[in-house]
């Protein structure tokens, strides 16, 4: 069983169905530079609308089952650490964003990983080729547009996170490239005699 994929989705699930929770979780930058330095990982958990929660989720499952499989103790580290450096680069690339919302920039992160991967084990270069080609299409039409692929936001106020997604998409290929193991298994043990 994918534990760390069940226990991401769980999350997510949980927090929407807390609503009264979500104001103190969300990636919130005025707060974040207060000091409230956990929303930079719970904001990605936050979403605003079922549909935004159900295509987050599904893509994370789906994604996160295959990359768990391949490598457990990567996925691991990808889960705990990709929301934060994805939340450092909006910070850092996206001064006007003030609030954010959702897994889409993990699941971005997920999705480059896996071609990463890919394209490494492969002879043939041409599906992971068409991986990354679709996730920059699908950054360049919300560069274009300002707005979501997947989720329609109804109001104007709310804007799509391209930074994130941006910041996802290049940090994915990173995680691909993690150990299978961790690195102090294979370190000589000291016995006492």
């Amino acid at each position: 069983m994918p534990r760390i994929t069940l226990s991401a989705i769980a999350g997510a699930l949980l927090v929407a169905s807390a609503p009264a929770l979500q104001p103190f979780l969300i990636y919130d930058r005025e707060r974040i530079f207060a000091g409230e330095l956990w929303r930079m990982f719970t904001g990605h958990w936050v979403h605003l609308s079922t549909r935004h929660l159900i295509l987050d989720v599904c893509s994370l499952a789906i994604l996160g089952w295959i990359l768990e499989t391949r490598n457990p103790f990567g996925f691991r580290n990808f889960i705990l650490i990709a929301p934060w450096l994805i939340s450092v680069a909006s910070l850092i690339f996206a001064p006007d964003m003030q609030h954010y919302y959702g897994l889409s920039a993990v699941a971005t992160a997920a999705w480059t990983s896996l071609a990463t991967q890919i394209f490494f084990e492969q002879k043939s270069p041409w599906i992971p080729l068409a991986m990354f080609a679709a996730a920059a299409a699908k950054i360049l039409f919300e560069l274009n547009t300002a707005t979501s692929l997947f989720v329609p936001f109804n109001t104007p106020e709310i804007r799509i996170a391209v930074t994130s997604h941006v910041a996802g998409a290049l940090f994915g290929p990173f995680f691909a490239r993690l150990p299978k193991t961790p690195l102090n298994q294979f370190a000589p043990r000291s016995s006492i005699r």
